[in-house]
């Protein structure tokens, strides 16, 4: 643990950063082996699945950062909080959700995997261990509020740091295609038909709103549909195209947030940790 936690540290790479962060809370799934007492079971799949909850909103946002600078570098990332703060608070619930506070199922998991493992004082040793990588998590934030290098400035801001007026969000440009009436060049009541003038006697191209209305062929219908549709459809993918910051942000804060409520003790994982542990049965065994 405590090697990765140091290579995590001074690693310039941000895949290797994330990689190293979880080969560290990695380490304390193998106190659970380390336990002779078959009551580190419990614990041990505890902090499993919070690891694998963290890590996994760890991995997003690496994952996510890179892709919105265009850069793996952890030095180039300098200012990235400044621009994507939704990022920053998917990092920021991250870091409480790999650690937990105390009373969360995987911060009591991981005193319990230490106090199984060794005997006093080392099992303090062993959970001070633990957040050997801190560091690495608080250079991440403290980097993110530095000035920032030319490729985070390049790169567009969070809606939310926009001047007003830069844009609309995905909810008003929605509303705004819901709104708009028949896309020119559709047919409606208010168009000319041929053959209705025919019907009626009245002269070609003269509009008659109630009775073309009442007789519009149902082709026609469907065809304005459909091209309503598809220009709707149009407008929406270029409003999510535009707002792919914001919504890879905010999928990055979500897993963020399940992971908290994983360490949290949500779904009763402490629960289903203290059944007991699965006994091996010998070649003599039934």
């Amino acid at each position: 643990m405590s090697g990765a936690a140091l290579a995590a540290f001074v690693q310039d790479d941000l895949r290797h950063t994330a990689g190293y962060l979880l080969i560290a809370d990695g380490g304390l799934v193998l106190l659970g082996f380390a336990a002779l007492d078959p009551a580190a079971w419990g614990p041990a799949r505890v902090w499993l699945v919070a690891m694998a909850a963290s890590k996994t909103a760890l991995i997003g946002w690496a994952a996510v950062a890179e892709d919105r600078f265009g850069t793996r570098s952890v030095p180039d990332l300098r200012g990235w909080l400044r621009r994507s703060p939704i990022l920053g608070a998917g990092l920021i619930v991250t870091i409480v959700a790999t650690y937990g506070i105390p009373g969360w199922v995987a911060f009591e998991a991981r005193g319990a995997l230490a106090r199984l493992a060794v005997d006093a004082p080392w099992d303090a040793l062993l959970v001070l261990a633990g957040f050997l990588t801190l560091p690495t998590y608080l250079r991440l934030v403290a980097l993110g509020a530095g000035a920032p290098t030319s490729k985070v400035d390049a790169a567009a801001p969070e809606r939310i740091v926009r001047r007003r007026g830069d844009g609309v969000s995905l909810l008003k440009e929605t509303l705004d295609v819901e709104r708009e009436g028949p896309t020119p060049g559709a047919p409606d009541g208010l168009v000319a038909d041929a053959t209705l003038d025919t019907v009626t006697g009245d002269a070609p191209g003269r509009r008659r709103p109630a009775l073309i209305a009442s007789r519009r062929p149902v082709t026609a219908v469907v065809a304005g549909w459909s091209h309503g549709g598809t220009r709707g459809a149009g407008r929406l993918g270029g409003t999510l195209r535009r707002d792919r910051t914001e919504l890879l942000a905010a999928a990055v804060l979500a897993l963020a947030i399940i992971a908290a409520l994983t360490s949290w003790g949500a779904l009763d994982i402490a629960g289903a940790a203290a059944e007991p542990a699965p006994i091996a049965a010998g070649p003599a065994g039934d």
